[in-house]
């Protein structure tokens, strides 16, 4: 058998096709955009030409990647810091997650609570929901009038002014996200204990 009807005997599966055609999809709409982009971080723009000395535009450069990775302070403040303060939230978030969704599960699959049905569903809507709208909720409920003036519901109703890191910043971020989350580790982990624990 030669390699046209080979070919010919791939095409007629229409599950074949469907492949081929998506592959050409994700390589036009992904990994050509990906490669172009790649491209243009060792390669000398027009805005750069005055910066990089004795460059023209189009010309190699590592000058971006040294800039970003090794500048000093710079790359400290570019990349370094937001790596790790996107470590540490990522980290933050899974342990609140699967703290709050695998003790739910928990409660769920292993304890005699009522209502286990409604409360199941009520638990997985934080999931089904856009993260921005629980951030929006935190900030709503808990902004203090330091930053933007306007107080939140929780200090017009208290009184007491939240602090800034309760209201902004790694501590809101990671409890919504985690909150967000928490229904997927929930689903989960009561799989696990409903199928390899049973009571």
């Amino acid at each position: 058998m030669n390699v046209t009807q080979r070919l010919k005997l791939f095409f007629r599966k229409p599950h074949n096709v469907i492949l081929v055609v998506l592959f050409v999809l994700l390589t036009v709409l992904t990994f050509l955009p990906m490669l172009s982009i790649i491209m243009d971080t060792f390669t000398v723009h027009t805005s750069e030409v005055m910066r990089i000395r004795g460059t023209h535009v189009g010309d190699f450069t590592l000058y971006h990647w040294r800039k970003v990775l090794a500048d000093g302070e710079n790359s400290m403040s570019i990349f370094y810091k937001p790596l790790l303060n996107t470590f540490a939230i990522s980290f933050a978030t899974c342990a609140i997650g699967i703290s709050v969704g695998g003790g739910f599960a928990w409660l769920i699959t292993r304890t005699n609570i009522k209502f286990k049905a409604l409360l199941s569903a009520l638990f997985v809507i934080p999931y089904i929901m856009p993260a921005w709208t629980l951030a929006l909720a935190w900030l709503n409920f808990f902004r203090n009038s330091l930053v933007g003036g306007v107080p939140g519901l929780f200090t017009v109703l208290t009184g007491i002014t939240t602090p800034n890191w309760f209201a902004y910043g790694f501590f809101p971020i990671s409890v919504v996200q985690g909150l967000h989350y928490a229904p997927f580790a929930y689903i989960l982990i009561g799989g696990i204990l409903k199928t390899w624990m049973p009571i």
